[in-house]
């Protein structure tokens, strides 16, 4: 994320050193362009990322338990790819991307994912 920032930083700056040497639309476009990414990634970059915990049952069953909230809630899969796995109910959307795991935990995941069995009591 730093590298990302780093080189918008820099885009800016050159879009902007150009933009006041030699005034044209498009030169103010592209500076006005690369503040808005730059701003953008500072807002995610700052932004306080939510840690989730997923528990799966012996019924197929996957569970989500969030940082402040007491109680877990049943989860549908929405989508299963290589590389993302979506999770979701009617009040959140969770997104598990393969990089965010080990490799054994993400097979598993998307395993379970796939060979879901609908639980009983849901």
């Amino acid at each position: 994320m730093a590298v990302g920032l780093a080189l918008t930083g820099a885009a800016f700056i050159a879009a902007s050193l150009s933009a006041l040497t030699s005034p044209t639309p498009g030169r103010i476009l592209a500076a006005a362009g690369t503040l808005v990414a730059l701003l953008a990634g500072l807002w995610k970059w700052r932004r306080p990322a939510g840690s989730q915990q997923l528990r799966l049952t012996a019924e197929g069953a996957i569970f989500a338990r969030a940082d402040l909230v007491s109680q877990a809630r049943p989860l549908q899969v929405r989508f299963v790819a290589p590389w993302l796995i979506v999770l979701g109910d009617d009040a959140a959307v969770v997104a598990v991307w393969a990089d965010r795991l080990d490799p054994g935990a993400f097979r598993r995941l998307a395993v379970a994912c796939r060979w879901r069995r609908v639980p009983a009591a849901a």
